[in-house]
């Protein structure tokens, strides 16, 4: 079925990124009836306001705000039951002749079988390198369960806070009453093992089976690097698209910062992330690591921080670049909200560098004279060395694999010797 410009489009969003990716791909392919459908749970009722606040209204006609169930990414047929509802009164409502969506696993698997009852071809639509995660070998969205983790969470929701689980028998009182609401812990423990992950598989293989295995029935998919997710959808016509950075109020913005940061042919761009890691370890193992990079390539470093970076962090890196007077190889640019892509696109920027942003694999495919570096790997193995391993390096540690895929995208692999002297002085 070919797309028509004035057919009824829906994209289907959860986060600013991927709005941003779908208002590309509406201007690139100059829809002209497009809504959207903002995802949001009663966890995070911000979220949505924030999405909506980015809607460009000259090309997007209407937005919606659809609730979705907290575990919708979690073995849970009460968040499948749920999003089936939601999904079908969405579609009902929008009734749109073509569905976009930029994931194709759990809640949204629900979304595309509903859509495909209604006979609306369904497109995927690339929002960053997570889609890339798929064809990395050994790679798994979602751990599989385990009866370990299970019953720990069940003891922890129920019986954790309990005194009969630390005081069997004293003191009298306490037992006595725990006795006397045994029968509601014993039901609440019910529950709980209902909604284990092993339980709710069983269901879902029964009920919602997409929910379990995702969906790859996509008449087209948009992606930066088709090539390298074609096995993923043997069915679907794989189609390039490279976001474009040619809105003109950002442009205008990068150039100013470009000139007021004098990023020239021997600037190179740091990309900044946020990691579920203390900024006070992860800041100064970055920083030893691109002053390596700026002597390694003669680059000097610019470093465009991630637009919801908190002020304790910008404060980390401005103090720990005076600290170790890193100000001659490593600028810190604050208060700038444009994409990075922006910035290396309109300058004459060598280069791009992060630890697995999508800036990596952005940037080149709009100006393949960059080179694109990620530190990742060599982050990784300074935090080894240092004997941290918690859920921020294991965050890092998918990120950095994904990137193994993708062929223009450089591991930066220095020798040890001034890091180490870098990270003592930081000590």
């Amino acid at each position: 079925m070919t797309l028509g410009k004035s057919d009824k489009a829906l994209f289907v969003v959860a986060q600013i990124g991927q709005l941003k990716q779908a208002q590309e791909l509406v201007r690139s392919l100059g829809l002209a009836d497009v809504e959207v459908a903002i995802l949001y749970t009663r966890k995070n009722r911000q979220m949505p306001i924030m999405v909506q606040a980015a809607v460009d209204p000259t090309i997007i006609g209407a937005t919606h705000k659809i609730e979705i169930h907290p575990a919708s990414n979690d073995l849970s047929a009460m968040a499948a039951d749920f999003a089936e509802k939601a999904y079908s009164s969405l579609l009902d409502m929008v009734k749109p002749q073509r569905l976009f969506v930029c994931s194709f696993e759990r809640h949204y698997a629900i979304l595309c079988l509903e859509a495909k009852k209604r006979g609306i071809p369904i497109s995927l639509f690339e929002e960053g390198t997570a889609i890339l995660k798929n064809v990395v070998p050994g790679y798994k969205s979602f751990t599989a369960p385990t009866l370990k983790t299970s019953a720990r969470t069940i003891y922890n929701r129920v019986w954790k806070k309990q005194p009969i689980a630390k005081y069997v028998f004293e003191p009298v009182a306490a037992a006595l009453y725990q006795i006397l609401i045994l029968p509601n812990l014993l039901a609440k423990t019910a529950w709980e093992i209902y909604k284990s992950p092993q339980i709710q598989e069983r269901i879902l293989e029964r009920k919602h089976m997409h929910f379990l295995a995702g969906w790859n029935d996509f008449e087209s998919v948009y992606s930066t690097n088709p090539e390298i997710i074609a096995s993923l959808f043997p069915q679907s016509e794989m189609r390039e698209h490279r976001p474009r950075y040619e809105n003109h109020e950002e442009t205008t913005v990068a150039q100013a910062l470009i000139e007021e940061y004098a990023i020239d042919g021997n600037t190179a761009i740091f990309a900044s992330q946020r990691f579920d890691m203390k900024p006070e370890i992860q800041i100064p193992l970055v920083l030893g690591i691109l002053l390596h990079v700026a002597q390694s390539t003669g680059f000097r470093i610019v470093i465009k921080l991630h637009p919801r970076e908190s002020e304790m962090v910008v404060q980390v890196y401005r103090n720990t670049i005076g600290r170790l007077g890193l100000q001659h190889d490593i600028i810190l640019m604050e208060g700038a909200h444009v994409p990075a892509e922006y910035l290396a696109v309109n300058s004459e920027c060598p280069a791009v560098i992060g630890i697995s942003s999508s800036t990596l694999m952005y940037a080149p495919k709009s100006k393949p004279s960059l080179r694109s570096i990620s530190i990742g790997r060599v982050l990784l193995a300074d935090l080894a060395q240092a004997g941290i391993e918690d859920a921020g390096t294991r965050q890092i540690r998918d990120h950095v694999s994904i990137l193994s895929v993708i062929p223009y995208i450089e591991q930066f692999e220095p020798g040890r010797p001034q890091r180490a002297a870098l990270k003592q002085a930081a000590e």
